[in-house]
């Protein structure tokens, strides 16, 4: 058994980060958490900095664990 892990990926737009990440998941059976798709949709107008998001992120992660 391998042991649980975490990827983030952090580039430029349109370089392929979630193309990537989509294709990754796919292929490790793994959970997608998509700042593209759920945190703009939670939190619109708000993820305008990096650190932001990462607390956002580590906020979301504490609510799906209940």
């Amino acid at each position: 058994m391998s042991k649980p892990g975490t990827l983030i990926f952090c580039g430029k737009m349109g370089s392929g980060k979630s193309t990537t990440a989509i294709k990754l998941a796919n292929e490790y059976d793994a959970i997608l958490f998509s700042e593209d798709e759920s945190l703009e949709t939670i939190y619109p107008e708000e993820i305008k900095l990096l650190d932001m998001m990462f607390y956002r992120v580590a906020l979301w992660c504490k609510y799906v664990q209940r």
